[in-house]
């Protein structure tokens, strides 16, 4: 058994693939699975992952029909034999010490869920370090008593995940969009040993300008979103933990299913007003006054001040802000 099965699922990336799959390949720790999901790619993808597979034993490619990426990764889950699972997509790429250091602290602390930084990076190679974690680092938590661990980074990339915990709770990604923020925001309730190592960012991602978070589509955008808060907090309600897990569910719908969603629709559509609407219809439904919410005094300033916009309504002085805001930083 490996330690760690690196599962990339791949799908229409053949100018970014090689770089994934070498940045996987060149890891410190070399007692590793490579599991590469083809999901029917229709460019090259497949011919790049056999070519890889035939030069390093430790690949293993698997060609299937397009399904989706949650498909995709749940295919690459059922192959996988390594003690620790890692999901890499496969237009990102990891630092050479990823998986040796994540492994060392999952074992140091029998972690079922490790969770390590990241850096987000654009096509002229700009770089943000994102680490959203508002929980302690180097500490054993679990999300009954630590209930804010339901709002960590809902991404499957920047966590080392034990397989055998996965197996018990029977954990796969579901067949729809935005299928991590479900996924994992249903599995953190299982989580009895997390933890958030911090430090330097170990996965980079690409933030390509045509995926599923940056898509232009404002109605896409605003119906799937909704369907995808939706879930989590019917899988909550079915499992009784609505009321325990109240004001963390509503600040997911409030965060995930209102205000990021609104503010990438205010960016990138040119008449936004009634899908933006149709998140706040649903927000309204489920959630209080987002001010009386605990964690939203979690947001910088700025972030408040464009939610209260948004969430008020204020569509043209949300736009407005946000000129005057980048009028200020070039003229510094």
């Amino acid at each position: 058994m490996s330690k760690v099965s690196v599962i990339v699922p791949v799908y229409n990336v053949e100018a970014y693939l090689s770089h994934c799959i070498e940045s996987i390949q060149q890891q410190t720790e070399s007692d590793i699975e490579i599991i590469l999901v083809d999901d029917g790619s229709p460019d090259t993808c497949g011919e790049i992952c056999d070519r890889f597979a035939e030069k390093d034993a430790r690949i293993q490619v698997i060609h299937q029909e397009n399904a989706g990426q949650g498909v995709a990764r749940n295919t690459g889950l059922a192959a996988a034999h390594g003690e620790y699972v890692l999901f890499v997509d496969s237009d990102d790429w990891i630092e050479p010490d990823l998986v040796e250091t994540a492994f060392a602290a999952a074992k140091k602390f029998d972690a079922e869920m490790l969770i390590f930084d990241l850096q987000a990076t654009d096509a002229q190679g700009n770089s943000v370090y994102c680490s959203a974690q508002k929980i302690p680092t180097n500490t054993v938590l679990s999300a009954k008593t630590d209930k804010s661990f339901l709002l960590t980074d809902p991404s499957p990339c920047n966590k080392l995940l034990k397989r055998s915990w996965l197996l018990e709770n029977q954990f796969a990604f579901p067949k729809m969009y935005y299928e991590d923020l479900i996924a994992i925001t249903c599995l953190d309730s299982a989580v009895e040993r997390g933890v958030y190592i911090g430090g330097k960012p170990l996965y980079n991602y690409f933030l390509r300008q045509n995926s599923t978070l940056h898509n232009g589509d404002a109605e896409k955008t605003a119906k799937k979103r909704i369907a995808a808060v939706n879930e989590i907090y019917r899988f909550y309600k079915g499992k009784n933990l609505a009321e325990f897990y109240h004001a963390e569910l509503e600040w997911i719908v409030l965060y995930h299913g209102f205000f990021l969603p609104a503010r990438e629709i205010l960016n990138f559509t040119a008449q936004p007003f009634a899908y933006i609407d149709e998140l706040y219809d649903n927000a309204n439904k489920i959630c209080g006054i987002p001010q009386k919410n605990p964690y939203f005094k979690t947001l910088a300033a700025k972030e408040r001040l464009i939610f209260r916009l948004l969430y008020g309504k204020h569509y043209f002085l949300t736009k407005l802000f946000w000129k005057l805001n980048a009028f200020l930083k070039k003229i510094k």
